[in-house]
């Protein structure tokens, strides 16, 4: 799975010649896999738990669930099966929905939208969810989406199973268990619950069906209950099948992530550097060592001859010339990779950013040691933080940079995050309320946080979540 993803990122990247990875590059990339699936477990567990507030916490788990064995099955993580099927987000406006339903005459707990991106050719789908919608809902309007997805062999049988003409699902009829029609594609969406009701459990393994009997009770408590809508053979069974193909800790996954983010919730409706723990030292006024102390580096963009080609290409060709080799610091050795850096250049990119590389080094080893903040999921790979003054063409700035441990590695860190003032500047402060992309505090806006709580020397310690 690691060479398969790093193989694709690196096909997808400017061309770039990467050098052989280390061991600890490696490591390196399996991690930012793994803490991308599960910042996208947690941003779904809340949009969820947002739109769909009927769903009990067991439930939002399962959905959750569910969600990441259908990206599986197409051999997907699952936060590129998320931010490729859902580029604009997992909900839309079900009020909108609901009035151009009743425009043509019908009535919808539920609804899904789906398209084809003519560029990148992905399916692209938003749900629609009424207040009232549960978790049959969400099966449902999932499987209408893993239908418009179908491949291959699996699309052929289903579409054989379904009775599907020409290809064509919308055009095509059904006949229901109680003897109505309907088009293939409700079937197909309405067979899904039947299918978690009844049949998934009869199915799986031993060590599976528990799990599958816990799907069976939330579809039991639905609005549809144990209702039969068709008649499930084996041929409908194995294409279902294809999609809840679960690893054995698939659930436990979800759990965690519904945990966390019900945790978070918590924390954000306190102050600002929730799980930050201090490195105070000898220092009480660190912002002022950080924002007026002495440079730790000058720098001249002049010395980079910046063509004004594409800033990340830039910036990736210059650190493979220019290899930044390992810093030594309070908390140990840290590698200042190519492969721990990209992830920040991906993000947000601007000349300083550039410009700050070669002072990264001397602002780990002799800057100021902020602290450190626990990983949210529970991992033993905490974030530490660094900050030091810098000059850029004559003009002072200050660089900050996350260090991140590699996960059940003690002494093993590498670069994650890197910005100047001029990002903190311009990233929205904390005030309580937090967007998906602030909710772990772990950029900018944690940077930003904690300059604002040194300066007014309010570091809390008595929140519950303070680590000791």
């Amino acid at each position: 799975m690691l060479g398969t993803d790093y193989e694709q990122r690196k096909k997808a990247d400017t061309g770039l010649r990467y050098h052989t990875l280390s061991v600890i590059e490696q490591e390196i990339v399996m991690t930012e896999i793994e803490e991308k699936d599960n910042d996208a477990r947690i941003q779904l567990a809340h949009e969820i738990k947002v739109n769909m507030p009927k769903l009990s916490d067991g439930e939002r788990a399962a959905a959750v669930a569910i969600f990441e064995a259908g990206a599986k099955s197409m051999n997907l993580s699952f936060a590129d099966y998320l931010q490729s099927t859902f580029p604009n987000g997992v909900f839309g406006n079900y009020n909108e929905a609901k009035e151009q339903a009743q425009k043509k005459g019908v009535e919808i707990n539920g609804g899904v939208s789906i398209s084809t991106n003519p560029f990148t050719e992905n399916v692209n789908a938003v749900i629609y969810a009424s207040e009232n919608a549960d978790f049959s809902t969400w099966c449902h309007e999932l499987a209408h989406i893993w239908q418009s997805q179908l491949t291959g062999t699996l699309k052929d049988n289903a579409e054989k199973a379904f009775q599907v003409q020409n290809g064509n699902w919308q055009e095509s009829i059904y006949t229901f268990a109680d003897g109505h029609t309907d088009t293939s594609a409700e079937a197909f969406a309405y067979g899904f619950e039947d299918f978690l009701k009844h049949t998934a459990g009869e199915m799986a393994t031993e060590d599976k069906k528990a799990i599958f009997e816990k799907f069976a009770d939330y579809m039991a408590h639905t609005y549809n209950g144990i209702n039969e809508n068709i008649k499930i053979n084996k041929e409908i069974s194995d294409v279902y099948n294809a999609f809840v193909t679960l690893d054995d800790n698939m659930l436990a996954e979800a759990e965690k992530a519904v945990q966390i983010e019900k945790e978070s919730t918590r924390t954000f409706d306190k102050k600002n550097t929730m799980l930050f723990e201090p490195n105070l030292g000898d220092n009480i006024d660190i912002s002022d060592s950080i924002l007026n102390g002495k440079p730790v580096k000058e720098i001249l963009s002049d010395d980079f001859h910046y063509d004004g080609s594409n800033l990340k290409d830039f910036a990736l060709q210059y650190l493979h010339n220019n290899p930044q080799g390992i810093a030594i610091t309070k908390i140990g050795e840290v590698e200042i990779s190519e492969s721990g850096l990209q992830k920040s250049l991906s993000h947000t990119l601007y000349k300083n950013k550039l410009y700050s590389i070669p002072a990264i080094k001397d602002t780990l080893e002799h800057g100021t040691y902020l602290g450190v903040i626990k990983d949210l999921d529970g991992k033993r790979q905490n974030n530490y933080y660094f900050a030091a003054p810098i000059i850029i063409d004559g003009i002072k700035d200050v660089l900050f940079v996350r260090v991140k441990q590699i996960a059940g590695q003690e002494k093993a860190f590498y670069i994650h995050d890197v910005f100047t003032l001029d990002e903190i500047r311009t990233v929205a402060p904390y005030t309580g309320e937090l967007n998906a992309t602030q909710r772990s505090l772990r950029g900018a806006t944690l940077a930003k946080s904690i300059i604002q709580d040194y300066e007014k020397n309010k570091i809390i310690q008595n929140n519950p979540l303070y680590i000791e």
